[in-house]
Order: C-alpha cells, then structure tokens, then sequence
C-alpha cells in the first residue's frame, strides 16, 4: 500500500509542477494568494490534506487484507506559503508546516513530529521531518518575482511516512555566548638574575702532622755517638753490634728520664752493617742523625735469618714513638745479590718504621735496597720530606716509599728512582698528602695493590699533586686483586705531567690475574 500512495503523491507533484508553471496564470490571482485571508485558507487546507494522508495509511495499514481499501486522490497540490504568518493567538504555527528553503532566516531548523493515532493500538510511531539541509538550493521560483510556493521533495514525504527512530534526540538549542574576556596587556618578562655557579670546594689537603722535635731539645745531653760504642767507618768491620748497643742505650736514657735521646752517625766514612732492630718505648723522642754512609753486608749468604719475613730492615724501628730520622748521610742496601733470587725468599727493607707514631724522615739518601727503600707501617702522623731513592730500573720490588695503614702522612719534595712504584700507598691509609715529587723510572704513585686473598681494603682522602714523572712504566695507577673487598674513595690527582710514560692512567681490578 506504501508503495500506491508514493505513487499517487508522485502524480500531484506532477500535476502541480505543471500547474504552477502555467504561463496562463494572472496578476488577480497572485493578489488574492498574497492577502491574509488567502494565506490562512491554503494554510488550512494544506492540512487537512496532510489528515487525510494520515487516516488513509493507518485504515490500510489495519485492513491488510484489503477490505475496504481506498483510493486515495490527490486533487490539490501539498503547499505551503513560506511566509505564513504565525496564528493569532500568538502561538507557534503548525508542526506540520515547513519550508524547504535553506536561505530563509525565518524558517525553522525544528523538526515536525507528527503525534500518533489514539484510537488505533497499532498505529505506526511518531514520524519526523528532518531539518533541512543547509547550503542546499532553493527550488526555481515561479516567475520573476519573489516565489510564492514551495514543493516537498520526495525524500521528505517518504521521511514523513518512515516511524521515527527512538534513540534520536531532538536537537538542543544552542547555549548563550561566554562574555568575551578582556584583552589583558602581555606581562613584562624580566630578564633571569645571573647567579654565579655553585663553587664546588677543592679536596681537603691533609694537615701536616705535629711539629718534630725542632729544634732538638737535648742540651748536650743523650747524645751517643757509634763511634763511641766500637764502630769502624772503613766499609769492611761489621758494626751491627756498635749500632745495636749505642741505639739500646740512647733508648734507655730516654725512657728513664721521660725525655730525648740521640744517635749519631758521624760523617767519617762507611759503616757496615748486617740487619739491627730497636724497639721502643724511648722515653719522649728518639733522633737518629745520619750523616755519614751505612751500608748491609755484601755477602747475601752471611745475613741471619729474620723473625719476620715481612718485618725485617737493615734498621728497623718498632714501637718508637717521636722518631726522627733525618741528616746528610745515605743508606746502600747492596741489593744486587738479591734481586736475582726468587721472588719469595725473604729480603730485607732498608729502612723500615713499624707502629711508630709521629714519624718524620728527613734529608737523607737511599740506595740500591735489596727490596722496597723505606717501609712505613701502622702508624698516625708521618711526614717524609727532602728524601732521595735510586735502584736500577730493572731491581725488582723496589718500591721506593711504601706507606700501610698510615693515618694523616705527608711526603713531599723528594726525588725518588727505583725499578717498581715511586709511592706504594697501600691498604688502610687515610688523610694523605703527596706533592711535589719527581719520579724517574719505576711504576708512579700507585694505590695498592688491595685485597689479595679476597681480602678487605680501603684507601681514602688521597690528594696528590704537582708530581713530574719521566721515563716511567706508570704515572698514576690504582690496582686491585680480583675478588677483593673493600672501597677506594675521594682520591684527587692535580698538577701532574708526564714524559715518556708508558700508561699515564691506569685502573687495573685484575692485578696479577695469571
């Protein structure tokens, strides 16, 4: 049935078209069509025609088989006078008046809704009329005037006839314009304030230690002379008795009188001597002033055997609070008869300084040392100052300082040259200042080596600085076993020059890894 009234509303859209196109119609008729009592007949009977459109599809769409079927006629022509005007009541006209002209500016953007039919339970849902499309042209007028009527499409009256969709929702209106802000000026930028970067403070140098013993407060008194005690400077006698006794006795002077005792090493020749050990207390203070040669044994095989394997010296000081020992003089380990055994026979130190508190070494000259030259151990306050060290490049263990759990040491303006580290600073030292140094040969200042036999070592506050090193396997070097413990922190190096220097940097965590 759906399709019969498409086809009857096609054929009075037809017949329409054409009437409205007739040339044949006058100027009366336009006059009476544009009266107000013209308007409100065609407004009227626009729909009533629109009813009967309405009733005619519902009894078809009851009487499905086809009892009582009407024919329905379109006579007239569907229209609508664009500029109908609004009924006298005042209310709004219509829903089922609509203009298809998009550029009127009085015609409405609602849709039309046409409300069911009450008396019939299965009456089709509400129909809409859709808006119209915007942009969209507006039909040929009649004439050359302003046009009269507007003809429904027929996507509109198939839309009309299509149920309404129960989701859509009736469009909204627009809500109220926002106040336009006030336009504020744009703010003045001012430029960023310079502020100096951070200083970051340079690394806490170590303090020296306490003043030694100068000037050295003997009044005449304790000095004991070697040569008082047998003592030969002729590089032949073997003095290491002469030694012994005269340092015993300085010792025991010290000790009784709670004061300073001193032993002196005349510059008339070269005392030779095999390994001598003193141990303290001493009283206040020991001095030892070396101004002539001491020199070990040249026969290696005549040395007796030490207690300690890793404590033994030509002179060896253990427990000897206060020592100084400083002077003119020079030590020659005669080493050479060492170097060529095995690496783990026992060789002595040149000098060596075991748990000695504020020790200071001085001026004096260290040689051909059958493994390191100066050996300081365990001790708090040390300074070593104005000392020289030579061995051949090629001696092995030859350190020429080697300091251990040293706490708050200074060693500065010294010359050192020897055939394996210039400076040893082992496990245990802190607070140390080392400056001012010139290292020919050897391996440079190196830290460690740290945690052999998975020990635990740590080393910190290391300031070393102002150092030249010429000819050297390493300038600066910190070496560590694999599988150590332990912790190197806050070490500063500054100042540093090097000259024909294998490695001037070198980190190595695998030390000795065979």
């Amino acid at each position: 049935m759906a399709l019969s009234i498409a086809i009857l509303l096609l054929c009075a859209i037809a017949t329409a078209d054409s009437a409205d196109r007739s040339p044949h119609i006058d100027a009366p008729y336009h006059a009476a069509i544009n009266s107000t009592t013209n308007r409100n007949v065609a407004h009227a009977a626009a729909v009533s025609s629109l009813s009967t459109l309405r009733d005619a599809f519902t009894n078809q769409t009851t009487h499905r088989s086809g009892v009582g079927r009407q024919r329905l006629r379109l006579s007239s022509r569907l229209a609508v006078r664009r500029d109908a005007p609004s009924t006298p009541d005042g209310k709004e006209p219509s829903p089922y008046r609509r203009s298809l002209s998009a550029s009127d500016p009085h015609a409405s953007a609602s849709k039309a809704v046409l409300p069911p039919n009450p008396s019939d339970p299965h009456s089709a849902p509400q129909a809409v009329l859709p808006p119209p499309v915007p942009n969209h042209p507006s039909p040929p007028s009649i004439s050359s005037g302003p046009s009269l009527f507007s003809l429904p499409s027929l996507a509109s009256i198939f839309a009309f006839m299509q149920p309404r969709d129960p989701r859509q929702v009736p469009p909204t209106s627009s809500p109220p314009a926002l106040p336009v802000p006030p336009v504020l000026p744009p703010p003045v930028l001012r430029p960023p304030i310079a502020r100096p970067p951070p200083v970051k403070p340079p690394p806490r140098a170590p303090a020296p230690p306490p003043p030694f013993f100068q000037p050295w407060p003997i009044n005449g008194q304790g000095i004991f002379n070697v040569l008082q005690f047998g003592a030969r400077a002729d590089g032949r006698t073997d003095n290491t008795d002469a030694f012994r006794r005269a340092l015993q006795s300085a010792c025991a002077w010290g000790k009784a009188r709670n004061g300073y005792a001193r032993v002196v090493v005349p510059a008339s020749g070269l005392f030779q001597i095999f390994p001598v050990e003193l141990e303290g207390p001493c009283g206040a203070g020991l001095e030892v002033l070396i101004n002539g040669g001491i020199a070990g044994a040249a026969n290696v095989t005549s040395y007796p055997k030490p207690r300690k394997s890793n404590a033994w010296g030509l002179l060896f000081f253990r427990e000897v609070a206060n020592l100084a020992v400083r002077g003119s003089g020079w030590m020659d380990g005669r080493g050479a008869g060492f170097w060529a055994r095995s690496k783990g026979s026992k060789k002595p130190t040149l000098l060596f300084l075991m748990h000695c508190d504020n020790a200071t070494v001085q001026g004096i000259g260290l040689t051909n040392s059958a493994k390191a030259h100066l050996k300081v151990y365990a001790s708090n306050g040390l300074l070593i100052e104005g000392i020289t060290t030579r061995s051949p490049f090629n001696s092995p263990n030859t350190d020429s300082i080697q300091v251990s759990r040293v706490e708050n040491g200074v060693i500065r303006n010294s010359q050192l040259q020897g055939g394996d580290d210039n400076v040893a600073i082992g496990d245990g030292c802190h607070n140390l200042l080392v400056e001012n140094l010139v290292c020919i040969n050897g391996h440079g200042v190196s830290i460690g080596s740290l945690g052999k036999d998975r020990e635990t070592a740590c080393v910190s506050d290391v300031l070393v600085r102002n150092v030249t090193f010429t000819g050297s396997n390493n300038a600066l070097r910190i070496k560590t076993y694999q599988g150590g413990k332990g912790l190197v922190s806050n070490v500063t190096y500054r100042d540093i020059r090097v000259t024909d220097v294998t490695w001037p940097i070198i980190i190595d965590q695998f030390y000795f890894l065979l």
